[in-house]
């Protein structure tokens, strides 16, 4: 599927070959980035990541239905803003990402200026802590380099520890906190 923004970029696909790590049979793997709106990959590919948030915050997040996610990602991937990466080993797809990029032309700033904000990034389970997430971030800074943008933002939820441990390895800092209140029948006032 054709990602819309190949003529800026070309038809980009970054390939890297990982050391072996553990578990692996001592094999090196070779991993591709493209640049991709291919949505029924990414759907697939985002079950992992949906299960946890689901069992973390079974009030805010549904269970898991592959097709509610494909007419989800594919109406996103429509958009001439947003732009998603798909990370392959041997073909086969192991994370993805899906990056918008946000243009701030407001009084309220000191300086017009765009970044990048990463919505969604997962590497499947068996895949990670292999080096593939890094990968993928570091292709994620390039096309913001490509392109002039100097900030890219993420959120990312409080009890996902180990994707805030690689955010920060990443170079990703806090500067806002997200907060909010449940409000339970009768709780008028605190």
């Amino acid at each position: 599927m054709d990602d819309g923004c190949a003529n800026e970029i070309g038809n980009s696909v970054n390939k890297a070959v990982l050391q072996p790590l553990g578990g692996l049979g001592g094999k090196k793997m070779d991993i591709e980035i493209k640049f991709e709106k291919n949505a029924e990959v990414i759907a697939r590919l985002n079950k992992s990541v949906h299960d946890l948030q689901q069992m973390w915050y079974p009030e805010i997040f549904r269970e898991y239905s592959y097709e509610k996610m494909l007419e989800m990602f594919d109406e996103m991937l429509k958009k001439d803003f947003i732009h998603s990466l798909i990370a392959y080993r041997s073909e086969q797809p192991v994370g993805y990402a899906i990056l918008v990029l946000r243009q701030y032309d407001s009084p309220l700033f000191c300086e017009d200026h765009k970044s990048i904000y990463i919505d969604q990034m997962c590497v499947i389970e068996e895949y990670r802590h292999q080096g593939i997430g890094k990968i993928l971030m570091n292709r994620i800074k390039e096309f913001a380099h490509d392109k002039n943008i100097k900030r890219i933002e993420l959120s990312v939820w409080v009890d996902n520890v180990s994707a805030i441990k690689f955010y920060e390895r990443m170079g990703f800092v806090n500067y806002l906190n997200n907060m909010c209140c449940i409000i339970e029948d009768g709780d008028k006032e605190r």
